[in-house]
Formats: C-alpha cells, structure tokens, sequence
C-alpha cells in the first residue's frame, strides 16, 4: 500500500530538520536567527495548512473509474478525502497484485508519473 505522509507531517519533518540538522553547523548569529524563525513558521503553518481538494477529488475519481466504480460519492473535507485517496490507492495496488494489466491502467500510471516529474523539473525538490 502506497502512504504519503500528510501535509502537517511534512512541514513539521522541514521544522525538525531546520532545528536539529541545519542549526548546529550554523555560527552567523543573523542566520541563526533566521533558521529559528523559518523552523517556528513551518511549525506554525503544519496544522492550519491542508492538500488541495480538487486535485484530492480528481485522483480519488480517476482511481474509481479505473476500477470500475465511478459513481461513489466522495467525501468533502479534506481529511477525508486524504482517507479515500489512501484507501482508494490500496484498492489499485491489490487489484494490480491481482494481475489487473490493461491500457486504461497503464494510460492513468503513465499520466500520474508524468505529473510526478514534472514537479519534479520544476527544481521544487532541490
């Protein structure tokens, strides 16, 4: 089963990293300062930050159609739709365990690879 870390996770996990790992091998009292306040921000924004719902919907949908099960209603909030995201995901890797190998598939993991590096071209992971 595929688990992305939530939204709140992640910015914490920058915090943690800016406090423990960056901190230390820094001497210039500004740039201290400065890495402290970005840690604080960070930490702050973790819990009033969420995903964005639209794309949540657009990939719970996408999954449901591939599986044969467009009509299901989808949930609101974003928690939620995080929950149906992850269940709908653990949905697809079983029936692909189970051998599930069509051109729809391949078309819908093609394009959601094509999204992930295209993020990724952006420099957004440097």
């Amino acid at each position: 089963m595929t688990v992305q870390n939530g939204l709140d996770r992640l910015l914490d996990g920058i915090a943690v990293a800016l406090r423990e790992d960056v901190l230390p091998e820094v001497d210039d009292s500004f740039a201290r300062s400065q890495l402290l306040a970005a840690g604080e921000l960070l930490a702050n924004l973790a819990g009033r930050v969420e995903w964005r719902c639209d794309a949540l919907a657009a990939d719970v949908e996408g999954i449901h159609e591939l599986l044969g099960r467009p009509s299901e209603p989808l949930p609101s909030g974003n928690a939620e739709l995080l929950a149906a995201r992850d269940g709908a995901l653990a949905d697809l890797a079983e029936v692909q365990r189970r051998g599930l190998d069509t051109p729809e598939l391949r078309a819908f993991l093609t394009a959601r690879l094509d999204r992930e590096l295209a993020q990724v071209r952006t420099g957004m992971y440097r």
